[in-house]
């Protein structure tokens, strides 16, 4: 799959604090998003669990339950398509539009959206692997991991607890994605360790680019840690550190207090949108220098992956 030389990339953090009805979200979605495309961004992703923040239904007093009267609503993916595709097409970029619940058949599903910039959806992605509470919850297991080739390059989306199982992220490298979108939702406190195993460490094992977005604070019943990164393999990173934004302290320790530049603590959204420049040309480079690729055991994927996960599909029912 192609790409593009350079393309701008930017997350926008939401402080659930900030969102009581469904007109709060709009405003915040509608004024982030101008913030970014201002700074000429064609790649922009939401945090986890902007169904509910959409639908007014931040304030409920059960997470599990809240979830479940959204994806009983019939018209949840209708609303969800219908606002996040005008935003797409007013600001003319790609947007990974956070995640919402759906149900299909008995099957609950929590599914991240992705729009073109003509308004279009360009797919949708379920999560595919699940924390014990979310099997408790109900939830089901996407079966499928879907690469889009695009204009700006290849990308996938990298869905809820999905980003803390490794074969998503490489099965999606193996697919072509270059770029992962990585929405998700964290209970809080959590550690910065969360982040470092996460998605910042699936770039760095395989060479890709990557934007994670985390709401912060309440929302239906639970406090949720806020967290926004745009990543890169180390060595096409400033300082070599993996992150494009935000920019970590000087001395390489834990995030609790960012630079003047990101100034926002760890734990919470930032309160400004972030945004870095994506250079595919340096990622070739730094491809061409350290070949990750060649050292993927594919005859051990081909071996063991489809057993293990048509196993546990079966075990699914």
């Amino acid at each position: 799959m192609d790409t593009v030389g350079k393309v701008m990339a930017g997350c926008l953090g939401l402080d659930l604090s900030t969102i009581k009805t469904a007109d709060d979200y709009r405003f915040w979605l509608a004024s982030g998003l101008a913030v970014l495309a201002d700074r000429g961004v064609r790649l922009a992703l939401l945090p986890g669990g902007t169904g509910l923040a959409m639908k007014g239904t931040v304030g409920a007093a059960d997470f599990s339950s809240a979830v479940q009267a959204l994806a009983g609503d019939p018209d949840t993916m209708n609303r969800h398509h219908d606002l996040h595709g005008q935003m797409a097409k007013r600001f003319k970029l790609f947007l990974a539009a956070g995640t919402t619940w759906v149900r299909r058949g008995d099957r609950l599903l929590h599914i991240a959206p992705i729009y073109q910039p003509d308004g279009t959806l360009l797919g949708e992605q379920a999560q595919t692997h699940h924390s014990r509470m979310e099997r408790e919850w109900g939830w089901a297991r996407g079966s499928d991991l879907v690469v889009w080739s695009t204009e700006i390059g290849p990308l996938g989306l990298v869905v809820g607890t999905d980003e803390w199982y490794p074969e998503v992220s490489r099965i999606l490298t193996l697919q072509g994605a270059r770029v992962l979108l990585a929405p998700a939702l964290v209970p809080a406190p959590a550690g910065f360790h969360l982040a470092l195993a996460g998605m910042w460490q699936e770039v760095q094992q395989n060479q890709v680019f990557a934007l994670e977005n985390w709401p912060g604070g309440p929302m239906a019943g639970v406090d949720w840690c806020g967290w926004s990164a745009i990543y890169g393999p180390c060595e096409a990173t400033p300082g070599e550190t993996g992150f494009f934004a935000p920019i970590p302290p000087a001395d390489g320790g834990p995030p609790l207090e960012w630079t003047a530049a990101s100034p926002f603590r760890w734990g919470e959204p930032p309160p400004q949108p972030l945004a870095a420049e994506l250079d595919f040309t340096v990622h070739r480079q730094v491809a061409d220098n350290y070949p990750i690729f060649r050292h993927f055991n594919q005859p051990l994927y081909r071996r063991h992956f489809p057993h293990i996960y048509q196993q546990k599909a079966g075990d699914q029912g």
